[in-house]
């Protein structure tokens, strides 16, 4: 399991309550820091809590294939509704 492969830098901005996806990608553009040498050629599979708009996976996909040199990564979300 690699825990270290991507940090989320500090100045990245919460886009909870913003629901346009083009600004949310635009604001997410450099959210993520991947480290290659955790993910190069390799099949990854990322845990997400929450989909809502699908832009802060794409982002972070795109920095996986990207930045990190990743064979393939595959893409796995959970959420729980209220009843």
């Amino acid at each position: 399991m690699l825990t270290t492969a991507v940090k989320k830098t500090a100045s990245a901005k919460a886009v909870k309550d913003i629901h346009d996806y083009v600004e949310r990608k635009s604001i997410l553009s450099a959210a993520f820091v991947v480290d290659s040498a955790q993910t190069q050629g390799r099949t990854l599979l990322v845990l997400d809590d929450l989909f809502q708009s699908g832009a802060t996976l794409a982002t972070l996909t795109e920095a996986l294939y990207h930045t990190g040199k990743a064979k393939t990564v595959f893409v796995l979300t959970v959420t729980k509704t209220k009843a």
